[in-house]
């Protein structure tokens, strides 16, 4: 109701002049999320991975019935807990920490750059339990199995951030959660508090923060998809606003899904739009690129990726995941295929 209200109030075309002489976009990542609209009876959500370093990103199969002791930067002690559910994570820079991931009950957490991003603080939490971003991912997807519960029990939670030595910096998060029925929620880190957003949008961008790219999504309003020039105005450059409008008129107006796979492939299609070229965008640090692309089919627990390496889409099933209790199986988002050669399928 307060987005609403501010939607009807605000005027989306100051706000942007705002954001561009502020220059909040000069160091954001352009990462790009989505929850499939006219979906049929599936529930689909996919991401891209965009950022200049090489993450060396790899899917982790992590048992249900790990115990976890929560370890502070520190070295101080958090919480500990042992996980009920199993679930397929994707890691970075070789540590066992995850960026994404879908668990057995088809839910789904998601990191992404957010440069306005103030994480709170312990000690303005007295009583409240605090989970590094380190951990935030595995401890999700490894106790809880709908938005809902998360929710739950994010009233009495706060992440916190942690310094990357690969990255140099604490890095500026946000979080995107599906779940099998179809229910989204963002966290956002800011202002050192967490603020929590329940199906605001079907579409989760970077910087600025959501509550703004809603309220900017009035100067698209009267876009649509009829006649010759259909999404005329729409932009199609790589800046976060620009691909949150891109990305919901998109969603709003893609054709319905009959099976699965339509669902899958019109994610990927989706998608598709805001994959980054390497050397697309170059910034002072270097150029992002995308390295991954991930589709997560949330009602049948499969989640499909492909990489900048190998675009065929590849997936894997958690159903006939062999999840050994207490073991962290890998398997490299990279591989050697990159393409089928079918020249002998001519006879």
């Amino acid at each position: 109701m307060v987005i609403r209200k501010k939607l009807e109030k605000s005027c989306g075309l100051l706000l942007a002049a705002a954001v561009v002489a502020l220059g909040i976009q000069a160091r954001v990542s352009a990462c790009s999320d989505i929850l499939l609209n006219n979906s049929g009876a599936s529930v689909v959500s996919g991401r891209t991975m965009d950022l200049e370093t090489d993450l060396k990103s790899e899917l982790v199969a992590v048992s249900k019935g790990q115990n976890v002791q929560v370890v502070y930067p520190d070295g101080t002690k958090g919480i500990s807990y042992e996980s009920k559910y199993s679930f397929v994570g994707i890691n970075a820079l070789n540590m066992n920490t995850y960026c994404d991931g879908l668990n057995e009950k088809g839910l789904s957490a998601a990191f992404l750059w957010l440069e306005e991003t103030k994480y709170p603080e312990s000690k303005e939490y007295p009583g409240y339990k605090a989970i590094p971003t380190t951990y935030a991912i595995a401890w999700i997807l490894g106790n809880f199995s709908s938005v809902k519960e998360v929710r739950q029990s994010l009233e009495k939670t706060i992440i916190t951030g942690v310094y990357v030595d690969a990255l140099k910096l604490v890095v500026p998060l946000h979080m995107v959660i599906h779940d099998r029925a179809g229910n989204t929620l963002f966290l956002e880190m800011v202002d050192g508090k967490v603020k929590m957003s329940e199906n605001v949008s079907k579409v989760f961008t970077n910087d600025p923060v959501i509550e703004w790219q809603l309220i900017n999504m009035i100067n698209y309003q009267n876009s649509t998809n009829s006649g010759y020039f259909g999404g005329r105005g729409i932009p199609g450059d790589m800046c976060a606003p620009s691909r949150f409008v891109a990305l919901t008129f998109l969603n709003k107006y893609v054709k319905p899904s009959n099976s699965d796979r339509e669902a899958v492939q019109n994610c990927y299609g989706i998608l598709n739009r805001v994959n980054v070229v390497a050397g697309e965008k170059v910034t002072d640090t270097g150029a992002d690129y995308t390295q991954w692309t991930i589709v997560r089919d949330h009602k049948n627990a499969v989640l499909y990726y492909r990489t900048s390496g190998n675009q065929s889409i590849r997936m894997v099933d958690l159903a006939k995941i062999n999840f050994k209790k207490g073991a962290l199986l890998k398997l490299p988002l990279e591989d050697n295929a990159w393409v089928t050669n079918n020249t002998n399928l001519f006879k």
